[in-house]
């Protein structure tokens, strides 16, 4: 299973890096390694990065995909995100 240990909610966070780097943003061959990447934050995720990207719109992604549950991002925090608010332009 992709999301073992961490769950559903970095869903979000995962479909938006698939969409803006067209490659999935952990190595899900290896379930450990998988694992020790999703809960490694925001470094791991700056170095999947394939382009450059708005600092509001990394700031969403990170934010997404932020391995503490009580930090993550909620949908309803993530819709009033800046870069959601100005519509990704």
């Amino acid at each position: 299973m992709v999301f073992s240990k961490l769950g559903f909610p970095l869903l979000p966070g995962v479909t938006l890096f698939c969409m803006l780097n067209n490659k999935f943003v952990f190595h899900y061959d290896n379930e450990e390694e998988m694992l020790k990447e999703q809960t490694s934050g925001a470094d791991f995720v700056k170095s999947r990065y394939t382009r450059k990207f708005p600092a509001d719109l990394r700031d969403l992604q990170e934010k997404l995909l932020h391995p503490s549950e009580a930090k993550r991002l909620s949908m309803a925090q993530a819709l009033k995100h800046p870069w959601i608010v100005r519509k990704g332009k």
